[in-house]
C-alpha cells in the first residue's frame, strides 16, 4: 500500500529477459563488423605519417610520368627533324645523281657541288637537340 500522497508503483510480474554478454574485440574484428573503439595515439600518428608518405609518392610518380611524358614528346618531335633532315638529305643526293648522270664528257667531272648552307645548319640543330635529349635522359636515369 501506498503512503497517502505518493503514487502507487507497480512491479513487473514477467521475468526480464536475461542480458547477452558483449562478444570479446577480438572476435568483433575478425568478424569484420566494427573498427576498435580505441586507437592508440602513436598507432594514429603512425598512419597518419604513413598516408603522408603515400602521398608524397604519389605526386613523386606523377611528377616522373609528367618529365617522361615531356621527354617522349621531345623525342618524337627530334624524331619528325630527323626524318625530314634525312629526306632533305636523300633530295639533295637524287638531285646530285640526276645532274652527275646528265654531265656528257668530262667537262664538268671536276666541279664540286656543296651542299646548302642552310641543310648545314639544320643538321647542327637536329645534332643539337639529340645532345640535349641523351643529357636531359642521363640526369632523369641519375
Amino acid at each position: 500500500m501506498a503512503e497517502p500522497g505518493k503514487p502507487e508503483v507497480a512491479f513487473p510480474t514477467a521475468p526480464m529477459p536475461p542480458r547477452r554478454a558483449a562478444p570479446p574485440a577480438e572476435k568483433v574484428m575478425e568478424e569484420g563488423k566494427a573498427p576498435p573503439l580505441f586507437i592508440r595515439v602513436d598507432k594514429y600518428k603512425e598512419i597518419i605519417v604513413n598516408l603522408q608518405r603515400l602521398k608524397s609518392y604519389a605526386l613523386s610518380l606523377r611528377d616522373a610520368l609528367d618529365a617522361l611524358d615531356d621527354i617522349e614528346k621531345e623525342l618524337k618531335t627530334g624524331i619528325e627533324l630527323t626524318q625530314k633532315a634525312l629526306d632533305d638529305f636523300n633530295a639533295i643526293i637524287s638531285l646530285l645523281d640526276a645532274k652527275l648522270i646528265r654531265l656528257t664528257g668530262g667537262e664538268e667531272e671536276g666541279a664540286e657541288v656543296e651542299a646548302p648552307e642552310h641543310m648545314d645548319n639544320y643538321i647542327k640543330n637536329v645534332y643539337d637537340q639529340i645532345q640535349k635529349i641523351r643529357d636531359d635522359l642521363k640526369t632523369i636515369s641519375s
